[in-house]
């Protein structure tokens, strides 16, 4: 699989290959890839189906088999990325913020591995999904992306061409099941119940000042992608209308995870939360008046990727060449 550069894009752009490991809610994912200025050619993709969003939304921590799952994936991509030549980086998003021995496996990683994990802030988090996510789209001056992962979701609002402002709302597609004590499939009361609790998050967080309607919005993160399944789509810019979330979250209400993984091919744990997904997608729209949506096909690892290929080995520190002039409101 490859994806292309704008010939804007390309002016900086080093030459290299870089592996990433992204720890978050649902999976620990790896990419590997070669990177040459014009095209990212992914040359190797695994990933492990852990589900740290469940321990920490119910326990507040990483449980101990799961805690030992993730050394020994990070021992074994670590190899795999010796194995290309490629540069590892490895970071961790919500389940790491949150985790009461997220600290300790960082530490352990270190000790034991020799690797460092970085905890992204959910500022970090959004804005690499941010970078990825519009690396290959064609965008109009004022639009939305918004990164829906399991444990949390980041909202970045784009006017006249610059970044506005950043949201970071505390509720993903796990946290939201957990939060309503969802089962499966949903039942009716359950989308009530998730859509008052979205309600009171949105009320309650702090939204940027916009100066002008937003004329498109961005979705990046697997929850958006595993919804495009349902009406066959999937490749980068496809669009979701309102009407198809709506549909997504009746059919979660209708079938078991189960059957829905079979029928749509969806891995069976991502078919589990899909439609509290599907239900934060929706939020999103209703929030900005947004009819559709695009859904990206890269996201906050190829945000990584790309930082990366511009700035070497300061790809974290100068990340603030997108942070948003004006803060929340």
């Amino acid at each position: 699989m490859t994806f292309s550069l704008e010939p804007e894009q390309q002016a900086n752009f080093t030459p290299s290959t870089v592996g990433v490991v992204d720890i978050g809610s649902n999976t620990i994912h790896l990419i590997i890839v070669r990177a040459d200025g014009h095209q990212i050619e992914v040359l190797d993709d695994e990933k492990e189906m852990a589900r740290l969003g469940d321990d920490v939304s119910f326990k507040g921590e990483i449980s101990p088999a799961k805690y030992e799952l993730i050394l020994q994936l990070l021992g074994t991509y670590a190899k795999r990325a010796r194995s290309f030549n490629a540069r590892l980086i490895i970071f961790g998003t919500e389940p790491l913020r949150a985790a009461r021995n997220a600290a300790r496996l960082v530490q352990e990683a270190k000790e034991k591995l020799g690797l460092t994990i970085h905890v992204f802030s959910q500022t970090e988090e959004a804005l690499f999904s941010f970078r990825g996510a519009t690396s290959t789209l064609n965008l109009p001056p004022h639009f939305v992306v918004a990164d829906i992962g399991g444990g949390s979701t980041e909202i970045v609002l784009v006017d006249f061409n610059q970044i506005s402002g950043i949201a970071r709302l505390p509720v993903g597609s796990i946290k939201l099941k957990a939060l309503t004590k969802a089962a499966d499939p949903l039942t009716a009361a359950q989308v009530h119940a998730a859509q008052f609790k979205l309600g009171e998050i949105f009320a309650t967080a702090r939204w940027p000042k916009v100066m002008r309607p937003f004329q498109t919005g961005v979705l990046a993160g697997g929850n958006a992608k595993a919804v495009t399944r349902l009406f066959n789509k999937g490749r980068r810019g496809e669009t979701l209308t309102r009407d198809e979330v709506a549909q997504a979250v009746t059919l979660a209400t209708t079938r078991p995870s189960a059957q829905l993984a079979e029928t749509y091919n969806l891995v069976a744990s991502r078919a589990q939360t899909f439609g509290t997904g599907a239900l934060i997608m929706g939020a999103v729209m209703d929030k900005f008046g947004l009819d559709n949506v695009v859904v990206s096909k890269y996201g906050i690892r190829e945000g990584v990727i790309l930082s990366y290929a511009y700035y070497g080995e300061a790809w974290r520190e100068t990340l603030q060449t997108l942070e948003e002039p004006n803060p929340a409101a």
